[in-house]
């Protein structure tokens, strides 16, 4: 989620290879979100064995679907993608985009800041999942207010403020909940190896430019023993990646 302006109420935007339907107040996905989840596509592509089975990943915060729907696209029938958004516009979003696309990804709504939001993933999958992606809100208060109108007109701001209740500055707030639900929620290494994955992160979140070491950090606390930033087109900190 970067800041970038637009000024239409329903479109199309390219988001990689793919092109994806727009409509307000759903969060337009960006070019530096769509070359990030590319480049963990490659990479988990070299990660699989000739006999293993779907790597089971999820979306949270999803909006209109465009990393699963990039990774169901750049890896196929190797990965089971589900995205998750308390907001139901966005998620009649995704699901017409993953009509258009025609590519097998599964949407539902969900909250991840509720209680209840493990119990809701492993009913839906039948137990843990192999990988959790996220683009979630992340911009501090501060540098929210100085957005073009545009992009505050045109965008939930829930989709935005990485603490939409106004009670801190770093936009750190979802980061800290995904750390929370890693120990929950994911498969054990032992597992996954076993289904035929070997060196797959276990977790990938983009970040704002300035938030890689804090992030890096919070998924350390949540079980990650390695983590790396990665870059953008641009050359800014836009991602950052954790193996357990």
């Amino acid at each position: 989620m970067l800041y970038t302006s637009r000024h239409l109420t329903e479109g199309t935007t390219d988001f990689g290879p793919l092109i994806l339907k727009c409509r307000s107040p759903t969060l337009i996905p960006r070019p530096e979100t769509a070359h990030i989840f590319g480049r963990l596509a490659t990479l988990l592509g070299t990660c699989q064995s000739a006999n293993a089975r779907p790597l089971s990943t999820i979306d949270l915060c999803t909006g209109s679907a465009p990393i699963p729907l990039l990774l169901r696209h750049c890896l196929g029938n190797r990965v089971r993608a589900k995205g998750y958004d308390f907001s139901q516009a966005a998620i009649q979003l995704a699901r017409e985009n993953i009509v258009s696309t025609g590519l097998d990804v599964e949407v539902a709504r969900a909250d991840i800041l509720d209680e209840s939001f493990v119990n809701t993933v492993q009913s839906d999958g039948g137990g843990r999942v192999d990988l959790i992606v996220s683009n979630p809100p992340y911009i501090p208060l501060n540098e929210y207010r100085e957005l073009p109108a545009s992009v505050r007109d045109w965008e939930d701001p829930a989709a935005l403020l990485g603490d939409l209740s106004g009670g801190g500055e770093s936009g750190l707030r979802f980061y800290d909940r995904i750390a929370e639900l890693l120990p929950a929620l994911l498969s054990s290494k032992k597992e996954i190896e076993g289904a035929g994955w070997r060196g797959i992160p276990r977790v990938a979140v983009e970040i704002g430019s300035l938030q890689g070491t804090d992030v890096m950090n919070i998924l350390r606390g949540g079980g990650m023993d390695r983590t790396e930033v990665w870059q953008d087109q641009y050359g800014k900190d836009r991602m950052v990646i954790g193996w357990d």
